[in-house]
């Protein structure tokens, strides 16, 4: 599946860019993130941590949508917008690697080990910083 699989199947939806929603959806990620930098993350709670450092970066990416003039309805569009639009692989590997994890737990009842979701939080982190930068 890509991007354009996504448009052509009415997952992602054109519409006119809605710069406010955008803008507000930033500010509430980045309390999100700004209230988990304060919470020791350890192997007791790396989990509901985990998800959500997974949350502020799913809604950044519905910012970046709606920046671009798009309305997304699954998160594999988001991935696929990412990777075929922007053309940010890294990105996109790490949000789908952190939708993997988020769904085995969330979904499946799969724990993780404390050191693969502090590894995911902080590549959550650093893709959450370099996606800003492309809201406009």
């Amino acid at each position: 599946m890509d991007w354009n699989t996504c448009v052509r199947e009415g997952n992602s939806v054109k519409i006119t860019a809605n710069r406010k929603r955008a803008v507000f959806l930033v500010n509430q990620a980045e309390k999100t993130m700004k209230v988990l930098e304060k919470i020791l993350i350890d192997k007791n709670n790396a989990s509901v941590f985990f998800t959500n450092y997974y949350d502020a970066l799913l809604e950044l990416l519905h910012a970046l949508m709606y920046d671009a003039g798009f309305k997304v309805k699954n998160h594999y569009c988001l991935g696929y917008y990412l990777r075929d639009v922007i053309k940010d692989n890294k990105s996109y590997r790490v949000f789908d690697r952190s939708r993997l994890l988020r769904n085995s737990s969330i979904y499946y009842g799969e724990n993780f080990d404390e050191a693969v979701l502090l590894s995911a939080i902080r590549d959550i982190k650093e893709v959450f910083v370099k996606l800003k930068k492309n809201i406009k």
